[in-house]
């Protein structure tokens, strides 16, 4: 659970929206298995002064300063299900004190960002003009080099905690930031964001126009995760954007059903992480002609998803899945795009079993 303390005004706009035609129109395809199941189990409450998001939704918000207590009772009140987290954990802490992490199986996400980060030899740091240099990562302004250094930056400018998800969304930045320059960016479209980890962090850092498309319960997460941690930004939000869309510095929130509303030619950074990997290929097919239309010649396009994966419901491991597997390897790419980078995550790679691949495009028109 997690709670957002707001603005009267914004939560009387996000009441609006979740009565409003966009919050109910959203394509079948839209939803696969996984989405459904997910969507099923989400839970927002308005109330008169906050936000309140329960169920599977919110899973990657950054924890505050009192979710250490609120992850001890979820623990003490159904150890069945996280002892073996927690087990893991002290394993990986125990190695890394011990100075042996790096020959285990998976690695704790900070101990792997460090690895990549600095060069070392467990996270297969080959140099060629094919591969993503870390080393000259590391130079550019706003480019945490360690996970302590990182953590510092984020909570001064926050006040928040730095998570694990944080830390692979920030090593996904520092990936971005040098295969670009932010000056020629102006506005950036982001798919499936989840609550919108890597859109306040590069909003914090480089403050562009943002587009945020999602399903519409995702969105109330972002809308009000963002909202509090940038209260003074420009908020519209799905029942209000009309077109033409505006250039100014702020956010507006799209449905899968709006995103006819985003002018040709009018994004300049193109991001996907994560949710591809989620969506049937109607979808996933939908996404990549809406970045190829509204993507500037010369635009970039970023992607972090599963090489594989089958985006059925939670039963999927008893009961026979309908969904097909979705395939990186497959997703419509265009061919007369300049590929600035295409890597298995170098990080993803020791802390999972599941490979993930990073790629990042220049559209050609």
């Amino acid at each position: 659970m997690h709670e957002f303390i707001l603005p009267k005004e914004i939560l009387q706009r996000m009441r609006d929206f979740r009565g409003s035609r966009q919050a109910r129109d959203i394509p079948d395809y839209s939803l696969s298995e996984y989405w459904q199941y997910e969507t099923d189990n989400m839970s927002i409450d308005i109330l008169p002064d906050r936000v309140i998001t329960s169920g599977s939704l919110g899973y990657y918000v950054p924890p505050g300063k009192w979710d250490l207590f609120v992850k001890i009772r979820k623990l003490l009140k159904n150890p069945k299900w996280y002892l073996p987290i927690a087990q893991k954990k002290l394993f990986q802490k125990f190695a890394q004190l011990m100075g042996a992490e790096e020959f285990m199986a998976t690695m704790s996400t900070s101990a792997a960002y460090d690895a990549v980060m600095n060069h070392c030899d467990v996270s297969d740091p080959d140099l060629s003009p094919f591969r993503i240099n870390f080393l000259d990562l590391k130079k550019n302004l706003g480019v945490a080099s360690n996970v302590r250094e990182l953590a510092e930056q984020y909570t001064q400018k926050t006040g928040l905690n730095l998570s694990d998800h944080l830390i692979v969304t920030y090593y996904q930045f520092n990936i971005i930031s040098g295969l670009i320059d932010w000056n020629e960016i102006k506005t950036v479209l982001e798919i499936g964001p989840g609550n919108g980890n890597l859109a306040s962090i590069i909003y914090s850092n480089h403050q562009k126009n943002f587009i945020v498309v999602d399903l519409p319960n995702t969105l109330c997460l972002s809308m009000a995760f963002l909202s509090n941690l940038f209260p003074d930004v420009k908020i519209t939000m799905p029942h209000e954007a009309k077109t033409p869309l505006s250039e100014n510095k702020g956010f507006t929130f799209l449905t899968p059903d709006q995103i006819h509303l985003i002018p040709d030619d009018f994004i300049d950074l193109s991001i996907n992480t994560s949710s591809f990997q989620e969506m049937k290929k109607e979808q996933i097919e939908e996404y990549f002609e809406l970045i190829e239309r509204t993507s500037r010649n010369g635009g970039y396009f970023y992607t972090r998803n599963r090489a594989e994966k089958i985006p059925g419901g939670p039963e999927i491991s008893s009961e026979i899945s309908n969904e097909p597997v979705i395939r990186f390897s497959e997703f419509p790419w265009d061919p007369k795009n300049r590929v600035l980078a295409y890597e298995i995550c170098r990080l993803g790679r020791l802390v999972q079993r599941d490979n993930m691949f990073i790629k990042m495009e220049q559209i050609i028109k």
